[in-house]
Order: C-alpha cells, then sequence, then structure tokens
C-alpha cells in the first residue's frame, strides 16, 4: 500500500450549520493529502448551510447529498453507502462534525502511520488525538508519552482508549471491514449512536494505531443536550442500556481494568444527570458498583452514595457546591 492508493472519504452530517460550516469545510480543502472525497450530507437544513456547501462543490472532491431532516445517523448512513459503492478496500471512512476542524496535515499523518504499518491495515483503526476547545481553553486528549505513534490493543489499553471510542471523529476506519460486515448507524438512536457504532467495529480490529498528536478540533457546543437541566427520562434510559452494553463488550473481551472503567462510566452518568427528576433511575446501576476499583476520592463519594441509596445526598451536596460557586 502506498499514500498514493489510499483515498480518505469524510462524512459530514449537516444541519442548519452555517455559523462553524466554511470553516470546517475549509480545514478539509486545505489538507495536505489531498485523495480525498468529502460527502457533505445536508440533513434538511433550513438555514445557509446547502449554500454553503454548494460553494464548495466546484472542488470535484466535494459531494453534496441533500436529504429530508432524519437526523445524524441516517445522514451518517448515507455518506456511508455512497463511500461504499466507491471506496476500495484500503481506503478509509472518518466522519467530522459541522462545527469542528481539522489541522492541515490531519490525514497526510494517518496515512504515513498506515503505510508503516501494512500487514494488519484492514484489521487497524486509526485514532487520532483531539483538542477541546471551549469558551477560555483548549483541552488536549492525547497519550502521555513521547512518542508520535502508538500501537494499542483492546485488551491491555483500552482505559487509554476508551474516550476515543465515545466519538466516531477523529477515527480512521476500515472501508472494507465496515463494507463486509454491513456496519451502519443505528437510525432509532438520537443519543449514544457513536459508542454503539464503535463497539460493534472493533469486534473486527486486532490493532490500534494512536496518532498522538492533536489533530481534530472539537468545538464544545454551549447548548450542549448533556446539560444536566435536560436530562428526560429517555436519555437516562438509552445511557442505562448503552452501559449494560458496554459491559458485556468489555467482559466478553477480557479488558485490562474494566472495573476502573466500569466505575468511571457510572459516576460520570451520576454527575450528568443527578439534577434530573429522574435521577433515581440511576439506582440501576448499583450490581455494577465496584468501590474497591476507583481513580479518585470524589469518583468514590459517588458511587458510595449510589451504592448505598444515598443519592438524594449527593444531589444535595451538588446542589449547594454549585450554588456556591455561582
Amino acid at each position: 500500500m502506498s499514500a498514493n492508493e489510499v483515498k480518505i472519504y469524510i462524512i459530514i452530517p449537516i444541519f442548519n450549520a452555517e455559523k462553524y460550516l466554511n470553516i470546517c469545510l475549509e480545514s478539509i480543502s486545505k489538507q495536505t493529502f489531498r485523495n480525498f472525497t468529502c460527502i457533505m450530507v445536508n440533513d434538511g437544513s433550513k438555514d445557509s448551510s446547502k449554500e454553503i456547501c454548494e460553494n464548495f462543490t466546484d472542488d470535484k472532491r466535494f459531494v453534496l447529498l441533500n436529504q429530508e431532516n432524519k437526523g445524524v445517523s441516517t445522514a451518517r448512513n448515507n455518506g456511508i453507502k455512497y463511500a461504499l459503492e466507491n471506496a476500495c478496500d484500503d481506503d478509509f471512512i472518518t466522519f467530522v462534525d459541522a462545527d469542528d476542524f481539522l489541522s492541515e496535515s490531519c490525514f497526510e499523518k494517518v496515512v504515513f502511520a498506515a503505510n508503516n504499518n501494512p500487514d494488519n491495515h484492514d484489521e487497524t483503526l486509526y485514532i487520532c488525538g483531539w483538542n477541546q476547545l471551549t469558551k477560555t481553553e483548549a483541552i488536549h486528549h492525547k497519550f502521555e508519552k513521547n512518542t508520535s505513534v502508538l500501537s494499542c490493543s483492546l485488551k491491555d489499553d483500552f482505559e487509554s482508549l476508551d474516550i476515543h471510542l465515545n466519538f466516531v471523529w477523529g477515527n480512521f476506519y476500515s472501508a472494507k471491514q465496515l463494507k463486509i460486515n454491513k456496519i451502519l448507524f443505528e437510525e432509532s438512536m438520537n443519543l449514544a449512536e457513536d459508542v454503539e457504532f464503535n463497539m460493534r467495529f472493533v469486534y473486527f480490529v486486532k490493532q490500534f494505531i494512536f496518532i498522538n498528536e492533536c489533530l481534530y478540533n472539537y468545538l464544545e457546543s454551549q447548548n450542549s443536550l448533556s446539560r444536566p437541566e435536560v436530562y428526560p427520562p429517555e436519555r437516562i434510559s438509552i445511557f442505562i442500556s448503552i452501559f449494560i452494553k458496554r459491559f458485556k463488550f468489555l467482559n466478553e473481551n477480557e479488558v485490562k481494568n474494566k472495573e476502573y472503567i466500569l466505575n468511571k462510566h457510572i459516576s460520570n452518568l451520576i454527575f450528568d444527570a443527578i439534577f434530573s427528576p429522574y435521577y433515581k433511575r440511576l439506582y440501576e446501576l448499583k450490581p455494577y458498583v465496584d468501590l474497591h476499583h476507583t481513580r479518585t476520592k470524589g469518583q468514590k463519594r459517588v458511587l458510595f452514595c449510589l451504592k448505598y441509596n444515598m443519592l438524594w445526598f449527593y444531589r444535595l451536596y451538588m446542589k449547594i457546591k454549585r450554588n456556591f460557586f455561582k
């Protein structure tokens, strides 16, 4: 496999993204690696997103698909289907959100890593580090090691890989594996669809190659539905369901430190959902708590309250803390 043979298909689901879309598409247009097709899937936008996309179609590497508003999973699936009709076995499929942008060398560094891994190319998931951009800072997500490329395994390194498998952006998937295993997004899901997609895909991954640079830039939304105030019961149900799938997945793959990983996800879910009127649903996670495998005192405090039916106390504690630091 050589750099000239590899092609990258980029799928961007777009819905009312006019504020940031041009920056996103420009960052793809300026990639130093030029052999790509960018599939822009307009999900029934009502703003100027469609027109912005059309401005890029003079470059034949940019393709615009239009659909009625059916959601991000359907948009991504339509992009995957288009890509697989044209892709070769050695090609990659990746995803970019319309309000994010890439480093100019992102594709080049992924392909360079792939060219140095010719034997297991189609059984490897390539992952980039990423910047989490807030109003006040950039939080860097990468391995704390002084090396540019790392080879990781599902069993031994999942604790470090875990955060990167919560999303599909920043990951480069084998077109061959997506095609032969018929992996698409679950269109009935409107939350955590990335996690569910990744758990199905990594069953066919024998190796993870991590490009240890922050090449993807994720713009943290100020209107995110992850805010505690907008945590409806169906949201809690979905995340509990995903947690149980994760529990089975970690056990089936005999993942190292799985108790720490599960405790982390439980504590994060409690932290997000504790102010929901339906927070008592979280007691369904009690059987999965292991107080002997925690990383921080704060995490242990959260899990202790869950284990001993004291979430009401943690809720009160967080309310006082939040009001005090307003």
